[in-house]
């Protein structure tokens, strides 16, 4: 799918047609101008059979990821949702978003669990496919799995709906998690914080598999990671945000590896609001800076929009937390190199409504 003018036309439906129009049938490594220049814009359809009709979609068009993605001439852009729902309350995320990717502001969306808020209905998850159409038929569009879509079947929908970046080093082929690489600077690794259950858990293969991808501390690479659940919150939910719930539940099975692997932000949902943490580790502020703090600052970015609506917070005396937001918004954000060892995270929360920047960070590799 190399070439300028490229224009993707089936003349007759066939099977094997149907990897090369999704983004499942591109490698990022294709298509890329070797200038650093923008790749050329690619024009796809999709064919399908209804009875004896050959039915087709409406032309879309995309592009894939320039040589040099994520440098200080030519940033890494995305946007980060989670608990975005298929009603109304998501509608206007999901139009912030597709401005987003019309206008080629984001190079793809980043949505750590609670995927359409389906719940095990076939009819909502079409919904939801729908209303995000038109921005996944432009930018990739890759998902987390969330408690909503775990304890329904063990997921069977998640699993069987989205296509996943190819696994590796081990990673399981139903995309519950998986790693993108940029260049050797950033790393963007999905994690699994589910169960069947409703309660948090990671079992032993994939602990183990975080410790291999996420490697050892690295100055010249930013580590971003992605779950579901919050390892750190403030939010109103007793039973996921008191000392005693479930963050810490999580944080006893992912912190050590964050800390060691110097993971330096970790973005969940699942709680339905925003904030912001401090650099933190075992519950003690580490820097009050998130310039080479050594450990990771934490976001809950779960308030995109569904039918269970926005959560207040309950706890407000938490030193490691430095800004909150119960509007309903989402995440902006670049990745850029800036040098030999500096690599930055830099982004913004915005209100969905009205597309109000409410708060603004900075997150800088490095460690002390």
């Amino acid at each position: 799918m190399a070439g300028s003018g490229f224009l993707f036309r089936a003349t007759q439906f066939d099977r094997r047609l149907i990897p090369y129009v999704h983004v499942r049938g591109l490698d990022w490594g294709h298509s890329l101008c070797d200038n650093g220049q923008p790749a050329p814009k690619h024009h796809v359809r999709v064919p399908r059979r209804l009875r004896v009709v050959l039915m087709w979609s409406d032309w879309t068009t995309f592009s894939t990821l320039p040589v040099g993605v994520g440098s200080s001439t030519r940033p890494l852009r995305f946007a980060i949702v989670a608990d975005m729902g298929w009603g109304e309350n998501s509608s206007d995320t999901i139009a912030h978003l597709l401005q987003l990717a019309e206008r080629r502001e984001i190079d793809f969306v980043l949505h750590p669990g609670d995927v359409g808020y389906s719940d095990g209905d076939q009819h909502w998850w079409d919904l939801f496919g729908r209303k995000i159409e038109p921005i996944s038929s432009q930018v990739p569009y890759h998902v987390g799995i969330g408690n909503h879509e775990a304890i329904w079947r063990n997921g069977t929908a998640y699993k069987a709906r989205w296509w996943m970046p190819s696994p590796g080093n081990g990673a399981p082929a139903d995309g519950t998690y998986y790693q993108l690489l940029f260049g050797s600077h950033i790393q963007i690794t999905m994690l699994n914080s589910e169960s069947p259950d409703d309660v948090p858990f990671f079992d032993q293969s994939q602990l183990n598999w975080a410790r291999k991808v996420l490697g050892s501390r690295a100055n010249s690479v930013f580590k971003l990671v992605l779950h579901h659940r919050p390892v750190y919150c403030s939010g109103y939910s007793v039973s996921d945000c008191a000392h005693t719930g479930n963050s810490e539940i999580m944080r006893s099975f992912v912190e050590e590896i964050y800390s060691q692997a110097g993971v330096n932000a970790v973005v969940s949902g699942h709680v339905h609001n925003y904030e912001r943490t401090l650099p933190v580790q075992n519950w003690t502020v580490a820097s009050k800076s998130n310039d080479r703090a050594g450990a990771p600052v934490y976001f809950v970015n779960g308030g995109a929009g569904n039918r269970e609506g926005q959560a207040e917070f309950a706890f407000t005396n938490r030193t490691w937390s430095a800004f909150r937001s119960s509007e309903r918004g989402f995440i902006i954000a670049n990745i850029t190199a800036s040098g030999p060892s500096a690599v930055s995270l830099t982004g913004v929360f915005v209100r969905s409504r009205d597309g109000a920047v409410l708060d603004t960070f900075n997150v800088t590799t490095g460690g002390k």
